[in-house]
């Protein structure tokens, strides 16, 4: 249904009421002025029939009732009404419009029969004479207590009409234009109100598309200017709670956003308010793809499905650990807990997500490092029982089986004890560098690498190797020298270990990308590309065989690499299998 408009809607109706407000005057004064004339019309007929009666009266009395019509016809002339003179028989004695000889008989008229009553009689018909409605009144002429005759007056009610038309007329004039100007008047009136009410619309239209900072002007009516300032208020109002609210989203936001936890919030039906940055990146997820999206259409681990469901089904909270699978193993801790909104009703859940997976690794690491460092002390260990062993049960009366026994003790002891020095040295340095106590001092890498170089020879001699350094450094470098020749020593050890006899150990010293770089390079047996990943974790062997027969405590590059990190720097290695390896030490020019 179309809707009217305040203009329309309130206009026409005045207009209408106007109108017949109007009409219903006209017709009620064309009425009254209508009778009012009658009566006034009737009232001076009845006078003029009391003047003429007297006259009437005395050609009575002088016995000349016969010379009478004449003189009726001569007093028509002055009070223009016709004037009738009945006797009591109902014969007309004399008639100002017509000869009495041809009228009929008037004793049945009922105004005449009420004057011959001695009454004054009125009457409102039409004439059989002139076939015209006329008004009449009679009064009777009374002479010695007797009515010797009844004189008529009368008037067409067509002249009286006419005068009652031309009067109507003007009240139809004078309502019209008393309807056209309240017409206007309720125009402006409506027009004004409607005007003050399209500012108001105007203004709320604008509150309604956002723009609160707009005000409603000051309005004339006090009413209306109250409504005004009433928007103005609300305005007022909604801009500082929207503005709230939008600050409190914003550090809402902001806070979910830096937060390194996911979050993930759903209603009941399991479909997905919110996720912040953390959750997107370890789901792989947009943060704006999940709308009206449920969360097992968006992500895909039927873990976290069962731990929403059981949150929303059983109303407590939920701990579990869920782990993914995308290329790598990741270990989440999700806390589920149920979401209510200001009226504590239910709302959805929220899930929070921690990543443990370097919790994981660390513990996986600690438990193969204890099972290595069990491993590596338990077989120095037995051996060294079982020699003892031997030794007392009558071995060590034979010299030469007891001095054998012994120096193997003795290697087995050695060995023993570089497990634990390499494992101090390996805990102090983890210790310095979390807790950032290595002390570093300005100078040139290159008498550290010779150093180091100096402190292998003697194991190279045994072997035949030589050393080559080539040193193209040209900048000092900030490091803790002690640890870096350490460092060196560990991989000129097992260059020399893994070396073919009669060979050479090249040792490079160069600036690359502002680093400066120490290439340890052998031409010996070789790792194969498998190994490479773990060739610098605690007690990984290539052959553990062949290492422990060399000597080896499986914690040398391990140690390089913790001392190398600590400067802020990194390892790798090249090799193939045969043709020899390359070991790398890159270290910030710049600390």
């Amino acid at each position: 249904m179309k809707k009217q408009k305040v203009l329309q809607s309130l206009l026409i109706p005045y207009l209408i009421l106007i109108v017949s407000i109007v009409i219903i005057l006209i017709i009620w004064q064309a009425r009254t002025f209508s009778s009012f004339q009658l009566d006034l019309a009737q009232q001076n007929l009845i006078d003029r029939a009391h003047l003429i009666k007297e006259v009437v009266k005395s050609y009575f009395i002088a016995g000349k009732q016969a010379d009478m019509n004449d003189e009726i016809k001569n007093i028509t002339r002055y009070f223009d009404t016709r004037i009738t003179v009945i006797l009591p028989s109902g014969e007309v004695l004399a008639d100002s419009e017509h000869d009495p000889a041809t009228m009929e008989n008037h004793g049945d008229r009922p105004e005449i029969k009420k004057a011959f009553l001695g009454n004054t009689g009125i009457s409102i018909r039409s004439s059989s004479t002139l076939k015209k409605t006329f008004t009449y009144t009679t009064s009777p002429v009374i002479i010695d207590n007797k009515v010797v005759a009844v004189v008529r007056t009368s008037l067409p009610l067509n002249l009286i009409d006419k005068n009652i038309s031309v009067v109507i007329r003007k009240f139809m004039t004078a309502g019209l234009v008393m309807a056209v100007l309240a017409g206007a008047a309720s125009f402006i009136l409506v027009r004004r109100l409607t005007y003050t009410l399209d500012e108001l619309q105007q203004g709320a239209q604008r509150f309604a598309s956002g723009d609160l900072h707009f005000r409603l002007p000051v309005l004339k009516s006090s009413e209306m200017n109250t409504l005004a300032e009433s928007l103005n208020q609300m305005a007022a109002q909604l801009d500082d709670r929207i503005h709230t609210i939008i600050e409190q989203k914003n550090q809402l936001d902001a806070i979910l956003s830096s937060m390194i936890e996911g979050v993930i919030a759903v209603d009941t039906d399991e479909r997905i308010l919110s996720i912040n940055r953390a959750a997107s990146l370890t789901f792989k997820v947009k943060e704006h793809q999940y709308a009206s999206k449920s969360i097992q259409e968006l992500i895909r681990n039927s873990h976290l499905h069962m731990l929403i469901h059981s949150v929303l089904q059983h109303n407590t909270p939920v701990e579990e650990t869920i782990v993914l699978l995308n290329g790598e193993e990741k270990y989440l801790k999700a806390h589920g807990m149920l979401l209510r909104d200001a009226k504590g009703n239910t709302i959805g859940a929220v899930v929070v997500f921690h990543d443990i997976t370097r919790l994981r690794k660390l513990e996986n690491v600690r438990q193969e490092f204890v099972a290595n460092v069990s491993h590596e002390l338990k077989t120095p260990v037995t051996s060294i029982k079982g020699f003892v062993e031997t030794l007392m049960d009558g071995a060590v009366n034979d010299k030469e089986d007891a001095h054998r026994f012994l120096e193997k003790i003795k290697n087995h002891t050695n060995r023993l004890n570089s497990i634990i020095d390499d494992l101090l040295q390996l805990a102090k340095v983890e210790r310095q560098s979390e807790a950032e106590e290595i002390e570093l001092k300005k100078g040139l890498l290159a008498s550290t690498i010779k150093s180091a170089i100096t402190f292998c020879e003697v194991k190279a001699k045994i072997k035949n190797i030589s050393f080559e350094f080539i040193d193209k450094s040209e900048h000092e470098i900030s490091a803790n020298f002690p640890l870096i020749e350490q460092a060196v020593i560990n991989l000129l050890s097992n260059a020399i270990k893994y070396s073919n006899p009669a060979s050479k150990i090249f040792i490079r010293l160069y600036e690359q990308n502002n680093h400066q770089v120490i290439a340890v390079e052998d031409f010996g047996c070789g790792i194969a590309a498998e190994h490479l990943p773990r060739l610098f974790e605690r007690f990984y062997r290539v052959d553990p065989a062949r290492s422990r027969k060399l000597g080896g405590t499986g914690l040398g590059l391990a140690i390089v690499k913790h001392i190398v990190q600590a400067h802020n720097g990194h390892v790798n290695v090249d090799s193939a299998v045969g043709k020899g390896s390359v070991f790398y030490i890159h270290l910030p020019m710049k600390q």
